[in-house]
């Protein structure tokens, strides 16, 4: 080769690699990243309703558990632990900061409650210490008992300003339903895609290729002849292992019956909410986008915010996990194919997401921006093994992904009337993991709205009937007196 023909093939390797975008891997040299952001489903709660389980009250139903509680504590003090190992105590901020911390649940208690279980769990020992509280009488609240007020400040001398040195961070929450965080809520076309989906040949398919199981549970009582009967069951299933209970009619959770059902409901559920690309495209677009503006303005430095935490539902977390691949149908069903024959699962990461399961994004903004993605604390690789997703080609990922969409076109996609009067659709797609919807209480007691409306019409009737008399009976009397009055005029006369 000569000279001439060596720096030609030189400028030419140096023009290529200039041209490629840039892969950043796992052996670089690490540096802390400019924004975290955690998406998390609320903690283990009660059961939607205790038809299934009537040891559970009424009140408990849907609402976080202790167990919950803990759940969210836990994984707030994991978050705090792993990020102080990997870069130091000082890394996370430890005082309140509005710029840098900033939470968002959706409008539901036991998502509140929960965001707020892993806030302490994050920011406990945090807070501010004793020598922030004057003092004197100005930090005692104006109530007329100052006796027992004193005494209670008395015992906290020298004590930080709340017990644990807890630093409280606002949750905010939007009026339901939320447009990023509860996406099918507002979407009009959800309930149309889904019926669809529920009555496609390979959804009929999969329920009669457990016909012999559901068959087994009818000879038990429980009759699960439709999908959203077959969810409420499964969900009491999973509630009731996570809550340590019995299960139903002493199943063990081990069994085969129990395994099938729980797998119907995880594939069911995404299955009839994402199975068609429709699906992904639009209901991803609310979060992704969400997300991904955040993202960029942590990359380019527009925003200071340090960590941002989500709190949810499993809903929301399949909006991201599903339509980026993490999760599917598919993978679902070749996983519990895998765990029926006692082998290693097929797809690790493919897990749908029970009580307390997390996603969480790293953002680095050092040299070419770039993200690292997590589902449950495991790393995935959306731009190939050992290869992190550089800012523009996560970008592209997200336009691929929602193919385009925005949250100005997501009305368009949904099919709604406008965004100006999305409070008004009603909210009858949550599915049975969310609040019953107004439309779901009316079905359940439409026999006593009948009458009660039926019994309010026969007492409005009665009750005019007898006006009309005492009106009546009224009118004769004044007209027996005028015609007394009359007689006696003329006698005078």
């Amino acid at each position: 080769m000569s000279l001439q023909t060596y720096k030609i093939s030189l400028f030419t390797l140096f023009i290529t690699l200039s041209l490629i975008s840039p892969i950043i891997t796992s052996s670089d040299n690490e540096t802390p990243p400019s924004l975290i952001i955690e998406l998390f489903r609320h903690g283990s709660r009660g059961p939607n309703d205790a038809i299934w389980d009537k040891s559970w009250l009424p009140s408990e139903c849907s609402q976080l558990t202790a167990v919950g509680m803990r759940s969210h504590y836990i994984l707030g003090k994991v978050l705090r632990e792993e990020y102080t190992n990997r870069y130091g105590p000082d890394f996370l901020v430890k005082s309140y900061q509005p710029d840098k911390v900033y939470v968002r649940s959706t409008s539901v208690d036991r998502t509140i409650m929960s965001a707020y279980a892993h806030l302490m769990g994050i920011f406990e020992g945090d807070g501010y210490t004793h020598d922030k509280v004057p003092e004197g009488d100005t930090t005692l609240p104006p109530y007329q008992n100052q006796t027992l007020i004193k005494q209670i400040n008395d015992l906290l001398v020298d004590s930080p300003a709340l017990p644990f040195q807890y630093l409280p961070y606002p949750d905010h929450t939007l009026q339901f339903p939320d447009n990023v965080l509860a996406t099918e809520s507002i979407c009009h076309n959800f309930n149309e895609w889904r019926n669809t989906n529920m009555n496609s040949v390979t959804y009929k398919a999969m329920i009669a290729g457990f016909n012999k199981t559901l068959n087994a549970l009818r000879d038990l009582g429980y009759h699960l002849d439709d999908w959203f009967t077959l969810n409420d069951f499964a969900d009491t299933i999973i509630v009731d292992y996570h809550e340590n209970r019995t299960l139903p009619s002493n199943l063990t959770w081990d069994s085969d019956i129990i395994q099938d059902v729980v797998f119907l409901y995880n594939w069911g559920t995404v299955f009839t909410q994402f199975g068609q690309e429709i699906q992904k495209q639009v209901l991803s677009t609310p979060i992704l986008d969400y997300i991904l503006d955040a993202a960029n303005s942590s990359a380019n430095g527009t925003s200071n915010l340090q960590l941002m935490l989500l709190s949810a539902h499993d809903d929301t977390l399949l909006t991201m996990l599903t339509p980026l691949g993490v999760v599917t149908p598919l993978c679902i069903y070749e996983n519990f194919l895998s765990y029926k024959q006692f082998k290693k699962l097929v797809h690790p990461n493919c897990m749908y997401p029970t009580f307390a399961s997390n996603v969480r994004m790293e953002v680095y903004k050092t040299g070419v921006p770039y993200i690292r993605l997590y589902y449950g604390g495991n790393e995935i690789w959306l731009c190939g093994n050992g290869s992190y997703c550089t800012m523009s080609q996560f970008t592209e990922i997200i336009q691929k992904t929602t193919n385009n969409g925005t949250l100005n076109n997501f009305d368009t996609r949904c099919n709604n009337p406008s965004p100006s009067v999305r409070e008004e659709v009603k909210v009858e797609s949550m599915k049975k993991d969310e609040e019953k919807s107004v439309g779901d209480w009316m079905k359940s007691h439409i026999t006593w709205i009948f009458g009660g409306i039926v019994v309010g019409l026969v007492i409005l009737n009665i009750w005019q009937t007898v006006k009309c008399m005492k009106a009546s009976s009224k009118g004769k009397k004044i007209e027996e007196d005028a015609a007394e009055a009359a007689l006696l005029e003329q006698q005078q006369a």
